[in-house]
């Protein structure tokens, strides 16, 4: 096999809520529920969006409320799909405003889940588990993608191989064609 499956990467939570103690509660379940990850807190968006721009991870669930003082959750979720490095990233949106229009605005503007407050911790872990499991196959897909276009590389190379011996046999034993041969 030609890349290395790296599987292994951790998840990394982005929780970023302008009320403490959701944070810490979000914080706590996620550390009991998915103990390999790794959570960092904000309790505004620009020092999170600050941190996301310098992420290296291809594996990040980003948990955003949506009203935020300074810079809200969706304005921080349209940043993140216009960024070219996150545009992938899983973005969870949560908020206490539980009707269908800001359901319906988060949706539009990128979100891939919606989690209004006040949740369950199953309902909350059961999202999380679909957004890992989304993230994993994502990556596989990436992984395997490259792996494919070296394969089609390798097999474009050989097959160039093959029609120069082919033309080589060809002008040594039709040497009459040797010139319409490079046609």
């Amino acid at each position: 096999m030609y890349g290395m499956l790296n599987m292994e990467e951790n998840i990394k939570f982005y929780l970023i809520d302008d009320e403490r103690p959701i944070l810490l509660t979000l914080d706590k379940i996620i550390k009991k529920a998915f103990p390999n990850s790794d959570t960092v807190s904000y309790e505004d968006g620009i020092p999170a969006w600050q941190a996301l721009q310098k992420e290296t991870s291809t594996q990040i669930v980003i948990i955003s409320d949506i009203n935020m003082p300074v810079l809200s959750g969706i304005q921080l979720l349209k940043k993140v799909r216009t960024f070219e490095a996150l545009k992938d990233t899983y973005f969870m949106v949560i908020t206490s405003n539980n009707d269908a229009e800001t359901n319906i605005k988060a949706l539009q503007a990128g979100a891939d889940d919606f989690l209004g407050k006040p949740f369950s911790v199953d309902q909350l872990i059961g999202k999380l588990r679909s957004a890992v499991r989304y993230i994993k196959q994502n990556r596989k897909m990436e992984i395997y993608q490259g792996e494919f276009e070296k394969i089609r590389e390798e097999m474009d190379k050989d097959v160039q191989v093959m029609h120069d011996m082919v033309k080589s046999f060809q002008s040594l034993k039709l040497p009459e064609y040797a010139k319409s041969l490079d046609k």
